[in-house]
């Protein structure tokens, strides 16, 4: 009965096109998805986020793992549409076990079969004139100019280093500028550096002749998949010291050769890097070699993060609400002026991304029209990323923080207010609101004592 159990398990496996395993808390603690070109599976972005965050779609009575949990009975072959948080609508058949220690529920394991992934997009009245790629929304006057600048470096076929914190949009530039290029009706292959597994790393970029090591298959290697099209690397930083010399090698020569090859082939590919560290800092620390750093950085672009362009936390905001109310929901649900407030006090550690994830948390967690602050993520009220206010006392309960910050944002607006109505419009709450929540604060007399 073991044989047969592991011989099914085996199948499955070898069918899948992502693995993924949370704990019992929900957490992703695995998320590998397969690459078919490269025939290896390469680690994800997830792991350490919660599975109702990674697909958003999701709540505990429709989750598959939640389900598992509760019932300790495997699902197998389930069908489903679901949307993650890079809004991708992605349909899946999933089979999802338990995972047992001793007579304890610790977690599922689900496999998955990828059937159609479709790349949700839209294009917004509100921000039309704004828009970077269809995604990427800013009325920065820099990103403004770089964007009228795409075209023109997409031209070339220069190699292109941008860089910016985690979540500014790195991807999205680069993939703009293939769309835009010559190149746009090949591969865009993009990878995550950080994310392969240092064993792996060679045969990844360079791909693998049959034989050459136990298990070796022929199969393309990253510069050979996107041959006449763009290869997009994503925290090159991480890179280790001896890859960067074989990828110089690779970019000065044109030429790869696959583990375990005895002949060489010629590439065409337009290389696009990204570093979230500043490039100055990794070669000073040994961490970019020098002469990679200059082959790759012909055009340099550099993204600011959101706390450094304040002005378009209101423009996203509007967007993200739209698509949300438009694609995922079908709801007219709206933002409170507390909350946008709130924004702009919050310094995005996790910039664009993260703005667009505590939105979305919003909209799942209300049962209101209206996103209010009690329906933000707790990590939003940390005092390590709270910029513009008081050390906040992490022994109090989520309750009494929300009030503080509610009666410290209050007193902050109407300081530069004439009147209650000034403050209520400017706060986006009604004369009889506002008047409670000042008698509520004890913060009435700060009006009739002008």
């Amino acid at each position: 009965m073991l044989l047969n159990l592991s011989k099914n398990l085996q199948e499955i496996y070898n069918r899948a096109d992502a693995i993924i395993i949370i704990n019992k808390e929900g957490i992703v603690e695995y998320s590998v998805t397969k690459n078919p070109e490269l025939n290896t599976y390469i680690n994800d972005s997830f792991i350490g986020q919660h599975i109702l965050d990674v697909y958003p779609s999701l709540d505990e009575n429709t989750s598959n793992h939640y389900y598992v949990m509760k019932t300790k009975k495997p699902r197998i072959n389930t069908q489903e549409v679901l949307t993650d948080i890079d809004s991708r609508r992605i349909s899946f058949i999933n089979s999802t076990f338990p995972l047992q220690y001793k007579d304890e529920i610790i977690g599922t394991i689900e496999f998955s079969v990828v059937e159609s992934i479709e790349y949700l997009t839209f294009q917004s009245d509100k921000v039309e004139k704004a828009s970077f790629t269809e995604n990427f929304v800013t009325q920065d006057k820099e990103l403004l100019v770089l964007k009228s600048k795409i075209p023109q470096i997409a031209k070339s076929n220069a190699s292109i280093l941008i860089h910016g914190e985690t979540g500014t949009g790195k991807e999205l530039i680069a993939r703009s500028i293939h769309d835009s290029s010559l190149r746009f009706k090949e591969p865009f292959v993009a990878i995550n550096c950080a994310a392969i597994p240092e064993n792996l790393l060679e045969s990844t970029f360079f791909g693998t002749v049959k034989g050459s090591f136990t298990g070796a298959h022929d199969h393309k290697g990253i510069f050979e998949s996107a041959n006449r099209g763009t290869v997009f690397l994503d925290e090159l930083n991480s890179l280790n010291i001896n890859l960067q010399g074989k990828i110089l090698r690779t970019i000065e020569n044109k030429l790869i050769r696959p583990v375990g090859g005895q002949t060489e082939i010629p590439i065409d590919v337009r290389i696009i890097s990204a570093m979230n560290e500043p490039p100055k800092d990794m070669i000073a620390q040994g961490r970019i070699r020098r002469d990679l750093f200059f082959r790759l950085n012909v055009v340099e672009i550099y993204i600011p993060p959101l706390r450094e362009r304040l002005g378009d936390i209101e423009l996203l905001t509007s967007y993200f609400m739209d698509y949300y109310n438009r694609f995922e929901f079908s709801g007219q649900k709206k933002i409170s002026q507390l909350v946008l407030s709130a924004f702009h006090h919050y310094s995005w550690p996790g910039n664009v991304r993260e703005l667009r994830n505590v939105i979305h948390h919003g909209y799942i967690m209300t049962n209101t029209d209206t996103i209010s602050l009690k329906d933000l993520p707790n990590h939003f009220f940390n005092a390590e990323y709270v910029e513009k206010s008081s050390a906040i006392d992490t022994s109090l309960t989520l309750k009494t923080l929300l009030s503080n910050y509610e009666r410290d944002l209050i007193k902050s607006v109407i300081r530069n207010s004439q009147n209650i109505s000034d403050a209520s419009k400017s706060l986006g709450i009604s004369r009889q609101s506002l008047r409670y929540k000042l008698m509520k604060y004890g913060l009435l007399d700060h009006f009739s004592s002008r």
